[in-house]
């Protein structure tokens, strides 16, 4: 709708914002709905012996448009993405969205043109479950490395009660979709035939 809320960069040049962190159990239960995240950095954060340390490189920036860490996944609580759109937002991994170690399910909602200096243009997890509902798209995104719209890794899972349309997205290494390694796939069907699954159960 036209009230919706807008998360956007300054345009002026040099003057980014650092994206929104939800972090902790208490931020799983969070719900987000009819909001835009739009020109992100990513936030200023850095993993140290599997924790979240703050760090001010935008090297080390996480999710370009928001970034979601530690709510303990194994706790049953998730973010809930609703009418969501990330657009032109950049980060190391995770251009529109990081997951770590934690739960988010997203419905209805747009990936659309973000970028990662390195890996998962749309969409980095690790350690995380995402489940997708009805209504989600990859447009556009572009990553440096591997999948310019989905990247899972390392014990993620991924659940897919619809197809998931992926369109026009953009690795320069490999894998121009989605990128799974090490992660639980629930539905093969609702994936991009181009999709890289190593290891995968």
């Amino acid at each position: 709708p036209e009230d919706r809320a807008i998360y956007m960069a300054p345009k002026v040049e040099d003057e980014t914002w650092g994206g929104v962190f939800l972090t902790g159990p208490y931020a799983m239960e969070s719900e987000i709905v009819y909001c835009s995240f739009e020109g992100g950095h990513g936030t200023g954060v850095l993993f140290q012996g599997g924790f979240v340390r703050h760090s001010y490189k935008s090297s080390e920036r996480y999710g370009g448009g928001l970034f979601i860490a530690n709510g303990g996944r194994e706790l049953g609580k998730s973010v809930k993405l609703k009418h969501v759109t990330f657009k032109g937002n950049h980060a190391l991994h995770g251009g529109g969205l990081a997951v770590f170690n934690s739960s988010v399910s997203i419905e209805h909602s747009d990936f659309d043109g973000n970028s990662a200096e390195k890996n998962g243009g749309g969409l980095y997890a690790n350690n995380a479950t995402v489940d997708f509902g009805e209504g989600v798209s990859f447009q556009h995104n572009q990553a440096k490395k591997v999948g310019g719209g989905v990247v899972g890794m390392h014990s993620s899972d991924f659940k897919t009660s619809h197809a998931v349309r992926f369109d026009g997205n953009v690795a320069s290494l490999s894998v121009q979709n989605a990128f799974l390694f090490r992660t639980t796939l629930a539905d093969r069907k609702h994936w991009p035939s181009d999709a890289f699954v190593k290891d995968t159960v």
